[in-house]
């Protein structure tokens, strides 16, 4: 397990671990699990020949055993005052760059979609598809560019008349000393 972290936790006889890979806080990684590069495990089970192989948080949840977790993918669990608890059911898979909002529930055998930002439970055998969707705006480029010029050229203009205004100041005041 070269450069990994694990504390507090229970790592199973011939679960894979790492690299690079950080479990800790009451965590149990059970058989034939694997938890690959970059992926951190938080106050969770991985279950039973579940793969999390790179790129991924997986804080306060239950995962299921033979389940797919795809890289990108991260558990929600804190909502600002609490956190939430993620349940991955057994022969999940979580595509890629995934964003599971606790609290919530992914049935046995459901399919994320890539992309998705699952904030509703996912019953089973279902398919879930959360992204918004594509918009291309043809030739718009050009006017983005120009939009973005004029709003740095207006913001240049009032930061030069700010400074212009402060030099005047710093005069009249000098001004007034000399007077003095």
């Amino acid at each position: 397990m070269p450069n990994c972290i694990i504390r507090d936790s229970h790592v199973c006889k011939n679960a894979q671990i790492g690299p690079f890979a950080h479990i800790h806080s009451e965590s149990k990684i059970e058989e034939e699990a694997a938890v690959g590069n970059f992926v951190e495990v938080k106050k969770s089970i991985v279950g039973k020949q579940t793969f999390a192989k790179h790129l991924a948080y997986l804080g306060n949840a239950t995962i299921g055993s033979k389940v797919n977790i795809g890289a990108g993918t991260i558990t929600c669990n804190h909502n600002g005052i609490e956190k939430n608890e993620t349940i991955i059911k057994n022969n999940a898979y979580i595509g890629s760059n995934n964003t599971l909002v606790a609290p919530v529930t992914i049935e046995q055998n459901a399919f994320t979609a890539a992309g998705s930002t699952i904030t509703e439970d996912v019953p089973k055998n279902c398919l879930s598809i959360a992204r918004a969707k594509q918009v291309n705006k043809e030739d718009y480029v050009q006017k983005l560019f120009e939009k973005l010029k004029k709003r740095s050229d207006d913001a240049s203009k009032k930061e030069s008349k700010q400074q212009e205004s402060f030099t005047c100041g710093i005069k009249k005041e000098k001004n007034k000393l000399k007077e003095l």
